[in-house]
């Protein structure tokens, strides 16, 4: 099920396992509380059991055998992040689950390698959220600071953010601190104290290139390049972005088909469809080829990588 599904879930069954799966902590670790508590856990010191990444295996299979202590329901929480962790002895349980324990296991983005255990549990999707449950989320949190956000604001945030709802609440938190008595959140609240996800960056930049407006796209430049990290990253960000571009513009696979094929996640393949149609097919074509001949000096030192930046982006900026 969605994560969105999991409280109507809750409310009419609460079943024997649950397995929780994403990229998003904040999701996942929300998930984990939403079940703890509709299981109305009494004395969670003895009802509440948690096992981190080196857990053993026959301890979690006897905290679910044990009955609960004082309270209707025990629950048995056990991370996995580990892709090659052996859970077969906790397959083998789920055959014959103790009525009186509910087990949660959370292998974080780990779902293709626990493929067994997906499907023998009752699956949680905890991966980005969409932008409207992001942005419910985010007003009814400001809600506790006495703040309320302006729409074009929130959206601002939300999309700096790239739909991280950890970074999110850590942002709109930050925001609420800094304008101090002032009850709303406006867009300028956003700009100057939000930081932009590296990503978001790239998306904004590819957009200016291709509207050819040279002032913001080096503008931009100034602000990634003040810290010295992103010029490693920035050159190797902006050809796999145009990669990705590419095979946007060239596919007949849907949405879901291109985020599992190039390995990044859905909000991303919408933000570069929209990006590719400001391009036509040979541009992407030709600026991909330029991004290889750069990537190419770049490792054979032919090029520095703060000439390199500068050359695409001139480059695309003069493309005609």
């Amino acid at each position: 099920m969605k994560f969105e599904e999991l409280k109507k879930s809750l409310q009419s069954n609460i079943a024997s396992n649950y397995l929780l799966y994403g990229n998003d902590a904040f999701v996942l670790q929300y998930a984990e509380q939403m079940i703890v508590s509709a299981c109305n856990i009494q004395f969670p010191e003895m009802n509440d059991m948690r096992f981190g990444e080196d857990f053993d295996m026959q301890m979690v299979l006897k905290a679910l055998d044990t009955v609960p202590m004082m309270s209707d329901k025990k629950v048995v929480r056990v991370d996995i992040s580990d892709p090659k962790r052996n859970c077969q002895d906790l397959v083998k349980y789920l055959d014959s689950p103790n009525p009186t324990s509910v087990l949660i296991v959370n292998i974080h983005d780990q779902k293709d390698n626990y493929k067994t255990l997906v499907s023998a549990m009752n699956s949680v999707d905890c991966n980005k959220l969409s932008e409207k449950l992001v942005s419910a989320f985010l007003t009814r949190e400001l809600k506790k600071y006495n703040k309320s956000i302006t729409a074009s604001a929130l959206q601002k945030l939300v999309q700096y953010c790239l739909l991280d709802m950890s970074t999110c609440m850590n942002e709109a938190k930050k925001v609420a601190l800094i304008i101090g008595d002032r009850t709303t959140i406006e867009d300028a609240d956003i700009e100057n104290n939000v930081t932009k996800n590296m990503e978001y960056q790239i998306f904004e930049l590819t957009e200016n290139l291709a509207k050819k407006d040279g002032k913001k796209v080096y503008q931009l430049l100034n602000v990634i390049k003040q810290k010295k990290d992103n010029v490693r990253s920035l050159n190797s960000l902006i050809f796999n972005h145009f990669r990705r571009m590419l095979h946007v513009g060239l596919s007949k696979m849907n949405k879901s088909q291109l985020a599992t094929y190039l390995g990044v996640k859905e909000y991303a393949i919408t933000k570069t469809m929209e990006q590719a149609k400001l391009f036509t097919k040979k541009q992407l074509k030709d600026i991909f080829e330029q991004c290889l001949a750069l990537d190419y000096q770049l490792k054979n030192s032919e090029i520095t990588p703060e000439n390199a930046i500068d050359f695409i982006c001139l480059y695309i900026l003069n493309l005609a």
